[in-house]
């Protein structure tokens, strides 16, 4: 500690100037300038003085740190067969178009017996265009461009951007990470601020519409400078596609019926089964969700899980997702499903694939999932995240899965087809 606080203390001395004659060796005035020399090399710190680095207080309970006596494994009873890379999302929102891809591509594999690697940085950039179009045109207050997505209005999206393998729009620029992401977000945001602020004062309905035809020019010209076009057709194992015939060639399954079965924010609701459009939506207990994606799991079918991620139940370096896993204040836990929703408290949206599963042997229920996550294979134990019974049954909020997969569906519990609820 001497030596520590000497180095600041002396660091002091050349900015002052002695204008004295110094004299011989046991002069007065040499004998004091020696003495304060000495003083302020050799005293240590006050023992009121401030430490020189943080953490030197340990806390009794270490809050937010994962408890040493969770017993964690990373060993399940069952996990699908096919292996697909684990793809990185970044900075980007785009969750659900990499949830997608990722059952997509392990569908290919399953029926084909051979990768298909498919450009989720394609769709993330389509959809980063789409969604600053939209902005132009809404009509709230609000011009920052949101990326998230339901798991259908994402299938929708990508039938419309359509699919292409890697190889047809090899990105060399990082659009996804920063700080390059936040620039392109400052960019485009400006463009429509600036295009709605000229449109909502401009009454000539025709010059109107040239706002947004120019703004919309703008941006695209953005990201073809930052990316390169997007491409039209490309050429795919000797063959020219363009990504509408790419999509319906390679994955017909896109326009097939689905399930969508969400979880209700109060237990005692009853279970709403419906039909619209072909697909099927219900909503239903967390009980009736874990035991479809574990059938589903079971036939060897991959589950797009939606949940609120709360990263203060994940720890990152491992990948484990538990609450018990975690030392928690008294009280402080998460609230229930209700409680969150009445204070809408739920707003960090995450979509991932359900691969695995183990079972507690004493209760035969589940009791971990394996998460095949779209952060890199830095996060988690190489992209892989563990998500614990209890974190699950708390923050899990739905599946969606293909409707010709071999389950049985809750029953209708609603006489009254108004509570139903709105199509979805």
């Amino acid at each position: 500690m001497r030596q520590a606080s000497a180095g600041p203390r002396l660091a002091l001395l050349p900015a002052v100037t002695f204008k004295v004659k110094i004299g011989p060796l046991g002069s007065p005035l040499l004998m004091i300038l020696l003495a304060v020399s000495a003083l302020f090399a050799a005293a240590p710190l006050p023992l009121g003085a401030a430490p020189l680095c943080a953490g030197v207080y340990r806390p009794s309970i270490p809050y937010g740190e994962l408890r040493p006596d969770f017993v964690h494994s990373s060993g399940y009873k069952v996990t699908l067969p096919e292996k697909i890379d684990i793809k990185n999302q970044c900075n980007l929102g785009t969750c659900h178009l990499y949830s997608w891809t990722a059952m997509l591509e392990r569908d290919y594999v399953h029926e084909n017996r051979k990768s298909l690697k498919l450009s989720a940085e394609y769709l993330s950039a389509r959809h980063w265009l789409q969604k600053s179009f939209d902005a132009l045109e809404s009509k709230k207050a609000d011009v920052d461009i949101k990326l998230g997505s339901t798991s259908l209005s994402s299938r929708k999206a990508i039938l419309a951007y359509g699919l292409i393998p890697e190889s047809a729009w090899p990105v060399t620029r990082e659009f996804n990470l920063a700080p390059l992401s936040g620039r392109i977000k400052e960019y485009v945001q400006n463009i429509v601020a600036e295009a709605r602020w000229q449109k909502d004062r401009e009454i000539d309905l025709e010059r109107r519409k040239e706002i947004i035809a120019i703004a919309k020019k703008r941006i695209t010209d953005v990201f073809e400078n930052l990316l390169g076009p997007f491409p039209k057709d490309f050429v795919f194992e000797g063959r020219r596609y363009t990504p509408h015939s790419f999509a319906s060639e390679k994955f017909p399954q896109l326009t097939e019926p689905v399930v969508v079965m969400r979880v209700n924010e109060d237990a005692a609701d009853p279970t709403r089964n419906h039909k619209y459009k072909g697909s099927t939506s219900v909503t239903t207990s967390i009980e009736h969700v874990e035991r479809t994606a574990r059938e589903l799991l079971d036939l060897g079918e991959p589950v797009y899980l939606s949940y609120h991620h709360n990263h203060s139940f994940v720890d990152r370096k491992t990948g484990i997702m538990s609450i018990e896993a975690f030392h928690v204040p008294s009280g402080a836990g998460p609230l229930s499903r209700e409680q969150r929703a009445h204070f809408s408290l739920d707003d960090g949206g995450h979509a991932v694939q359900l691969v695995g599963y183990d079972v507690n042997p004493q209760t035969g229920r589940v009791s971990k999932w394996k998460i095949q996550n779209s952060w890199g294979e830095k996060a988690g134990e190489q992209g892989v995240f563990h998500m614990y019974a209890d974190y699950f049954t708390a923050f899990a909020t739905g599946l969606t899965f293909y409707r010709e997969a071999d389950v049985k569906l809750p029953k209708n519990q609603v006489q009254d087809p108004v509570q139903l609820g709105l199509p979805f």
